[in-house]
């Protein structure tokens, strides 16, 4: 029983909270990051193997390709907010043209820079593209999104 003193309870009334995280037309954005960030892990991998089992002409292939990669990382990145991703994809798209200036400044042909290559792609691997696309990849897992229809994803 109530009385006088005592407050009567009531529901509280809660409207719609506002959406937090990145909104879902961003979320392709967050798809397209992740794609970037593996299929360029994969053609550094994909290069280092094909430089040092073949020579430097291989590069002719995978350089435009991880360029891209890197410029597609940078753009995705900014949209859905995450620095380390587009620092990580501006360092793709420079050691492509750390490469080219090195070819074009020391005029290697594919014999003279299979082992400088080799070296520095296989470094570029172990010290850059491993650790950071790991952390890249966690930085995207926890970005927040939101769908109006489920709440937050």
């Amino acid at each position: 029983m109530q009385t006088a003193d005592q407050p009567i309870p009531v529901l509280p009334l809660e409207y719609a909270k506002p959406a937090t995280g990145v909104p879902l037309r961003s979320r392709r954005w967050l798809v397209t990051a992740n794609i970037a960030l593996i299929v360029a892990a994969l053609d550094v991998f994909v290069g280092w193997s094909l430089i040092s089992l073949i020579d430097a002409e291989t590069v002719l292939v995978t350089a435009p390709i991880l360029f891209l990669a890197g410029l597609i990382l940078i753009l995705a990145c900014r949209k859905v907010g995450v620095l380390m991703g587009m620092i990580l994809g501006l360092a793709h798209c420079s050691i492509c043209l750390l490469f080219t200036m090195l070819v074009n400044v020391w005029h290697w042909g594919p014999s003279d820079a299979t082992k400088p290559f080799t070296v520095m792609a296989g470094v570029y691997l172990i010290l850059v593209v491993i650790p950071l696309s790991a952390a890249v990849f966690l930085r995207l897992r926890r970005v927040p999104t939101t769908d109006a229809r489920r709440g937050v994803l």
